[in-house]
């Protein structure tokens, strides 16, 4: 009863998972701008839990302490990810070695290798393990990226001996704030280990890896070598950046055509791509006899399956766990609802990273689907009933949703602004959607040459037509900007509160002057 009494006097009785989202990432925000002494957030928490014994608060306290509790929780989940050992690695950079740095470390990620006009760069992520420095030898922990300036034999999982030299990694400056820095930090890595040409690169031995991280590398494989083998390399590059989330291979002039027509967001495997997978496992189940349960169950579980294979970015995470809850409401008939729904999504992200919630890709998943769930709503009353106007209420409705929402997003980490994406997210929407399910077909007929080149070429035309759509939006006078003065965080803010301001006054149909409407 105190549970339903606290959540219905803040309007959120069938939202609780909203209210533990919002304190959990407050208490992340204020750790990484206001940080306490540790004993700070126990105190207050006690400090709080003395007060609920206070006959005058004992009503109140339940919903206060849950409060809090969740504000001191995201705040030590921050500072917990967030702490380095003693024997971090990245605590002995500039360390004064003598003479060449030796590094034994166990390779964690996937092996990059680039082919460039001079040299060849192979390039992973290590777990360190020893580091050697003047003929001293010292335990060490963390992750540290590793270049080699050669080609070299290296595989996942298995333990190297290098030599070279350990630095900080680099911040690539440009326009806007995005840092590749603090992209590395997120994944806990705060070290780079370069190795020269010369640099010895010996693998001590290999125990592989474990079968699932070795069966989801083998599927996002197969996947990427399907399309390169039935389509060009730029038509492959662009396929695979779809479907598996792998850019490398997107040609520079065709990202270029995405950030002109402000349809970047396409290029990350979002909600569109684990909608269809989800849909597409249901549909091929309801074929068999199999209980209505046991195939939702399949697609959520195939679906995580697919979220890790395609790279487990935000987006995708975020995606596959708002479909697994939505169909998991059916399994255990429970009323779905949609912001409680991303709050578990925020919630299953930033509790296993805290720091993913200062991640530009985080903010434009989540803010942008939570502008669709909130503005689009307002601008489906703005058209009058009929068939056109259920289009422009579906496709031009959630696109000004979609843009009202990021646009402060992108000035502030970009400093531009798109506002032809309005328009170009029309045709964008569909047509990606074809691609999907192209990609799909071809994927089950890739063992029938026949059908498979069949369905390549619609997939070649569907994709070009893509392409050449968006191109000639780019076109368009003053679709694109760069801002003179790249915004301000505060400057950032201030546009989110006006535009909350405008949607909370058009909820409650509060009468505003049409002047004061059009500063909001």
């Amino acid at each position: 009863m105190a549970v339903t009494r606290f959540f219905s006097c803040v309007g959120v009785t069938h939202r609780p998972c909203v209210l533990i989202a919002l304190g959990f990432c407050l208490g992340i925000v204020l750790e990484r701008f206001i940080p306490v002494p540790v004993w700070g957030w126990p105190a207050i928490l006690s400090a709080v839990f003395i007060g609920a014994l206070v006959p005058y608060w004992r009503r109140k306290s339940f919903g206060i302490l849950l409060a809090c509790a969740c504000v001191c929780a995201g705040a030590a989940a921050l500072r917990s990810y967030t702490a380095l050992a003693d024997n971090h690695i990245s605590r002995f950079i500039g360390l004064p070695a003598g003479g060449e740095l030796m590094l034994k470390c166990r390779v964690v990620s996937e092996v990059e290798n680039k082919q460039t006009a001079r040299q060849v760069r192979v390039k992973f992520t290590a777990e360190a393990m020893e580091l050697t420095a003047g003929g001293v030898s010292r335990r060490v922990c963390g992750r540290v990226l590793v270049t080699v300036f050669r080609a070299a034999e290296v595989a996942e999982g298995s333990e190297l001996l290098l030599s070279g030299n350990l630095r900080a990694p680099s911040s690539f400056g440009g326009r806007g704030r995005l840092s590749y820095t603090e992209t590395l930090s997120s994944q806990k890595i705060r070290a780079a280990f370069n190795v020269k040409k010369r640099g010895l690169c010996k693998t001590l031995n290999n125990r592989g890896v474990f079968f699932l991280p070795a069966w989801g590398r083998f599927c996002r494989w197969w996947l990427n070598e399907v399309y390169a083998r039935y389509l060009s390399p730029g038509e492959a590059g662009l396929m695979q950046g779809l479907i598996t989330g792998e850019r490398s291979g997107i040609t520079e002039h065709v990202k270029e055509i995405f950030l002109r027509s402000g349809t970047s967001h396409i290029l990350a495997v979002s909600g569109m791509n684990v909608a269809m997978v989800a849909y597409g496992i249901f549909f091929v189940l309801s074929l068999l006899p199999v209980p209505r349960t046991v195939r939702m169950l399949a697609a959520v579980v195939l679906t995580a399956w697919y979220a890790y294979v395609a790279g487990s970015s935000s987006p995708v995470v975020r995606s596959a766990v708002m479909s697994s809850v939505f169909l998991l409401s059916y399994v255990l008939e429970r009323e779905q609802e949609t912001l409680n729904t991303l709050a578990i999504a925020v919630l299953a992200i930033v509790v296993v990273n805290p720091t993913q919630l200062f991640d530009v890709g985080f903010q434009l998943s989540f803010i942008g689907v939570l502008s669709l769930i909130l503005i689009s709503p307002l601008i489906v009353g703005l058209f009058p009933e009929g068939k056109q106007a259920r289009f422009w209420n579906e496709y031009l409705g959630v696109s000004i949703a979609a843009f009202l929402g990021t646009t402060g997003i992108v000035a502030y980490y970009f400093g531009t602004i798109t506002p032809v994406s309005l328009l170009a997210n029309i045709p964008a929407v569909p047509l990606v959607a074809l691609i999907t399910a192209l990609g799909a077909i071809l994927l089950i007929f890739s063992g029938i040459p026949f059908f498979a080149s069949v369905v390549a070429v619609a997939l070649k035309t569907a994709l070009n037509l893509f392409v050449g759509i968006l191109y000639l939006f780019t076109l368009i006078p003053g679709g694109f900007f760069y801002l003179d003065m790249i915004p301000s965080l505060w400057q950032a803010l201030m546009y989110y509160f006006l535009l909350l301001s405008l949607i909370w006054f058009t909820h409650h149909k509060v009468r505003i002057h049409p002047v004061w409407a059009i500063g909001l």
